[in-house]
């Protein structure tokens, strides 16, 4: 579940700035999550994009963890 909740919220605010995007650069929302989701050269994205794979993994990795607390605790 938490890992639905983190890509749910990942995409909806990928959206949320596309649109916001879109709007101020008079372009199509296609093209703004495209340019918000590539990683140009000499930019800092990539940053980004490993801060969010940790976070995934952390949601994996305490998912995994709670299940199994859960079911220790039942036997």
């Amino acid at each position: 579940m938490r890992v639905f909740m983190f890509l749910m919220i990942l995409t909806i605010l990928t959206v949320l700035v596309a649109r916001i995007d879109a709007f101020i650069y008079k372009s199509d929302l296609i093209t703004e999550i495209l340019k918000i989701l590539s990683l140009a050269p000499g930019t800092n994205k990539w940053m980004v994009f490993v801060f969010l794979f940790i976070g995934f993994l952390y949601t994996i990795v305490a998912g995994i963890k709670g299940k199994l607390q859960k079911n220790g605790m039942k036997s």
